[in-house]
C-alpha cells in the first residue's frame, strides 16, 4: 500500500492485491510465487473508517485496531506536504489491514475482501447488508439453557483463584527482594 496526494490535496491510498497461482518449485526458486493477476484499488481514510465501523458493527465482541486520527493532515502547508506524516499514515493503515488479515473472525469476511477487490464500494448496500445480518442473528443467550448444576464451574474458579494467589505471593516476594537489593546497592555507593 502507498499513499498519494491528489491535485485537490486529498490523500488516496493505493492498495495492490495479487492473486497467487502457485508455490515455489525447484524450477522457479528465484520467484517464490506466480502472481496471476493484480488488482489495484484506491481508498481514502474515510473508506478505512467505513470498513472498521461495519466490521465492528457485525462483530461487536471482537477487538479491532484503531485508525489514525482524521485530524492528521500532511498537507497542512499545501506548498510542502510532510512526507514523514504521509509515511506514518501508510504504516498505520498497512498495520491495520495486516491485523485484519490475521484476525481469526474477520480475515475471511466478505466486507474485508470487497475492500481489497472491488474498485468502487457501494456503501449503502454494504450498510444494508450488515444491518440485515445483525438483525437475523439470534443472541447466544436465547439459545442457551440456564445451568442447573454449577459444581464443575466452581471447581474451575476455585483452582484459578488458588493459582492467581500463588502467582501474587511469588510476585510480591520477588518485588520485596528486588527492593532490598536496590536499597543495599544504594547504601553501598552512598
Amino acid at each position: 500500500m502507498r499513499a498519494i496526494i491528489e491535485d485537490d490535496l486529498t490523500i488516496t491510498y493505493i492498495i495492490k492485491t495479487g492473486l497467487v497461482k502457485s508455490h515455489p518449485t525447484k524450477a522457479n526458486m528465484k520467484q517464490p510465487f506466480d502472481i496471476t493477476s493484480m488488482i489495484t484499488t484506491k481508498r481514502t481514510l474515510e473508506d478505512f473508517q467505513f470498513l472498521r465501523h461495519w466490521l465492528q458493527y457485525e462483530n461487536p465482541s471482537s477487538w479491532f485496531p484503531s485508525l489514525p486520527s482524521p485530524d492528521i493532515d500532511p498537507c497542512a502547508i499545501p506548498s510542502r506536504p510532510a512526507r514523514s506524516v504521509l509515511h506514518s499514515l501508510e504504516r498505520q493503515l498497512d498495520a491495520f489491514l495486516m491485523t485484519l488479515l490475521r484476525h481469526p473472525t474477520v480475515s475471511s469476511h466478505e466486507l474485508l475482501w470487497e475492500f481489497f477487490m472491488v474498485s468502487e464500494l457501494q456503501k449503502d448496500l454494504i450498510a444494508e447488508r450488515s444491518r440485515s445480518k445483525v438483525e437475523s442473528i439470534t443472541p447466544a443467550w436465547e439459545d442457551e439453557m440456564p445451568l442447573e448444576e454449577t459444581s464443575s464451574s466452581e471447581i474451575f474458579f476455585d483452582h484459578a483463584r488458588e493459582q492467581i494467589d500463588r502467582l501474587k505471593h511469588t510476585y510480591q516476594l520477588v518485588g520485596r527482594k528486588a527492593q532490598g537489593m536496590g536499597d543495599a546497592t544504594f547504601c553501598m555507593f552512598h
